[in-house]
């Protein structure tokens, strides 16, 4: 007989309130260091069931949850172009004495690690730093991406991330008194993304979110496209000030200085601040592949007949597509050859399917029951000319200055591509147009997806599934 898992009993403060309990207590009191507070969180956290109590953060969970509560972000690294920051790890705050008050100043020392901003507190002010007796162990750094929700992901994978727990551990931070010295928790109403950097998301989810998500002590290296969850300090942060220095019209105002790699408009957008991170891999990216792998050997014909089964059935009864389809689900690159030819990789075109919608619908619908991700894209005269964007691009716009802008094949490894040619229909390409053919054509011949650069372009190696619909002869054959 199977033993119950033991629940733990993690402190609620661990997660309401990580700054005043945590990081202050550490780093303030202790003399500890960044790395003694991902040890914490690491011990606090130390399996599945308690990061599965962390509040997931997304488009739709962001309203309950608190400015400088721990949350759990599910991402893709979307671009790390961004320059390291420094800091230094703590302030000296100088209150001077008002009127009634006893004469004298009082000193506090506040740690400004794993935050990009101070709470307001009156008559409080900032004493600028000694750099006569400046010491290197005094700078810290912190590493910024940027980071959005998972592409593609599917309903299915989606409900058993979040899990029963994460609303109401939402709901119980929302919830929480804020006295004392809570002031790291605050009313701060979640920004609203500013438009332009939706150009940042390769798909149009109304569930996603995007965040600035900072490492802190010595860089992770975090890959472009590599799928990471974060257990971090979720931060909204104001609109910079103009001076570091207060003014006569804020005298008790202090920022932190701005971060120099950063355009004003990423201040729309959370910011995570990472007491420390994993890396998802293919299985932990599918909830199913979790499952007692016993009990999967013993059901796979039964499985594999009920999937064959399921796809003839959209495939209108064609059982040898089913096949092929079902073989195409099943693939995956092994490893590249010399020249680099893509062993185990098998792009697949349907041809000669019905021209009606309802035929991709139904075949992308069972697609996203079966996969953990799936990208549908569709062929049009006025998508591949005005609308779409096959590949990223750093500074696409110049006016816009995001940085490295999504295209719809920014995908993380392992996700499934649904093209649907058939509604291609007759006109003239402009050179968008033809750049989004040539890019997705490269993508299915090689599995490389070229990254345009303003001196060029740079060829990324890639691992994705990619099913093409056509009506009649593949334009990618």
């Amino acid at each position: 007989m199977s033993m119950p898992h033991p629940v733990s009993l993690l402190p609620q403060s661990n997660i309401a309130s990580p700054l005043t309990t945590i990081v202050r207590k550490i780093i303030a009191e202790d003399k500890g260091s960044v790395a003694d507070v991902t040890s914490h969180f690491h011990n606090a956290f130390s399996n599945a069931a308690d990061i599965q109590r962390v509040p997931l953060l997304t488009a739709s969970s962001i309203k309950n949850l608190a400015n400088g509560s721990l949350v759990r972000f599910r991402c893709m690294v979307q671009d790390n172009s961004f320059n390291t920051q420094e800091y230094f790890h703590s302030i000296v705050l100088r209150k001077q004495s008002g009127a009634g008050e006893a004469t004298g100043e009082q000193l506090e020392t506040f740690s400004t690690a794993f935050r990009d901003t101070l709470p307001e507190r009156d008559g409080w002010s900032a004493v600028e730093p000694d750099m006569r007796a400046f010491k290197p162990e005094m700078i810290g750094e912190k590493h910024p991406v940027f980071a959005v929700s998972i592409p593609g992901e599917t309903a299915w994978v989606k409900d058993a991330c979040a899990g029963g727990l994460v609303q109401d551990a939402a709901d119980a931070v929302s919830a929480m008194s804020l006295t004392g010295d809570d002031e790291a928790i605050s009313r701060i109403p979640p920004p609203i993304m500013d438009p332009r950097l939706r150009a940042k998301f390769p798909t149009v989810d109304a569930d996603a979110v995007g965040a600035l998500v900072k490492t802190y002590g010595k860089d992770p290296q975090l890959r472009l496209n590599e799928a990471i969850e974060v257990i971090g300090i979720l931060e909204y942060v104001p609109a910079p000030s103009t001076s570091y220095e207060p003014t006569a019209e804020t005298p008790n105002a202090y920022d932190l200085p701005p971060d120099t790699a950063e355009q004003a408009f990423f201040n729309t957008v959370p910011r995570l601040h990472a007491v420390f991170h994993r890396q998802l891999s293919l299985v932990d990216l599918n909830p199913a592949a979790a499952d007692d792998a016993k009990e999967i050997e013993t059901e796979i014909e039964v499985a594999r007949a009920d999937v064959h089964a399921l796809l003839a059935n959209v495939l209108m009864g064609d059982a040898l597509a089913a096949e092929y389809v079902l073989l195409h689900l099943l693939s995956r690159i092994d490893h590249r050859a010399p020249h680099d030819t893509p062993i185990g990789y098998f792009p697949l075109n349907l041809g000669n399917v019905p021209p009606q919608a309802t035929f991709a619908n139904d075949l992308f619908d069972v697609l996203s029951q079966l996969l953990p991700r799936c990208q549908r894209i569709s062929l049009t005269l006025k998508s591949l000319n005005e609308e779409r964007y096959v590949s990223p691009a750093q500074n696409r716009d110049a006016a816009l200055d995001v940085g490295l802008a999504a295209g719809d094949l920014q995908l993380v490894g392992g996700t499934w591509v649904l093209v649907e040619e058939a509604g291609l229909e007759d006109g003239t390409l402009n050179e968008r147009g033809v750049g989004n053919i040539s890019n997705l054509g490269k993508l299915i011949r090689t599995a490389k997806l070229p990254y345009l650069i303003p001196y060029g372009e740079m060829d990324r190696e890639v691992d994705y599934g990619v099913l093409v619909l056509s009506q009649g002869k593949c334009m990618f054959g």
